[in-house]
Formats: structure tokens, sequence, C-alpha cells
């Protein structure tokens, strides 16, 4: 993902996305720059591929009517789409920590044939009943 799809949408990714979504049915409205700023207020902050993922959403279908979205419902796909990708990410993060830790455990140094030898002959001594060797400290 490039630097400018994660930069926050100006005035003018608003009217693009408008004009994207032009096609949907919508509300009769007598002040065209009131609704524009409505939008632009309502997507205030937001990403801009954030965005670009709430368009492709709702095209798909996701608000449940075939209507141009009011503001909030566009804030609301916005955030959805955003939430999706956090998600996304966690998840990620959590899988790449799993293998790490995964690949820490499988690399268990083995002991020693000569530790192995220690630990036998401490264990021979105990089933002997013999008085058990005193440690190293290896």
């Amino acid at each position: 993902m490039s630097n400018s799809e994660q930069r926050t949408v100006t005035r003018q990714d608003v009217t693009a996305a408008l004009v994207r979504l032009g096609s949907l049915p919508t509300r009769a409205s007598e002040d065209a720059a009131g609704d524009l700023e409505m939008y632009i207020t309502a997507l205030q902050g937001a990403r801009l591929d954030h965005l670009q993922l709430a368009i492709t959403a709702i095209v798909r279908g996701s608000l449940g009517h075939g209507f141009l979205p009011s503001p909030p419902e566009l804030r609301i796909e916005t955030d959805r789409a955003a939430k999706a990708e956090a998600e996304q990410r966690a998840r990620h993060a959590a899988e790449q920590r799993w293998r790490d830790e995964a690949h820490r455990y499988r690399e268990i140094p083995r002991p020693s044939p000569e530790a192995r030898a220690r630990v036998q002959a401490m264990v021979d001594a105990f089933k002997r009943g013999e008085p058990l060797p005193q440690s190293d400290g290896r």
C-alpha cells in the first residue's frame, strides 16, 4: 500500500467517492453544496484507502439497500473497513509471534553426550542406593 493511500481524505477525494457512487439512486436534495459539506464532515480524518474499501463494499451491497449512502452510513462503512484492516494486522502480528516462538522452541539445545552420561551415572547410582555424586554445576 502506498503512502498516498494511507493519507486522510481530502475534499477532492470525497467528491471522487461521490462520483463513483453516483450511479446509485439518491434522495432528492436542493442543496448539493450542503450535502457535499456533510460528507466532508462525516469523512474528516478517515484514510483514503479505507474510503476506497468502503465504496467497494457498498457497491457490493454491504448496506442492504441500493441507494446512495447517507454521510453517516458512508463513515460507518469507512470505519468498518478500518476495523477490518486493524484486525487483520493484529491477526498477522499474532501469527508472526506464534511462528517466532515455535521457531525458538525448535531450537532447544540437546544435552551433550557428556551431560547425558553424567545424568545416566546419577540414575544408575540412585537405583543402586548409592549416595548421589555432587554436581559440579554443569
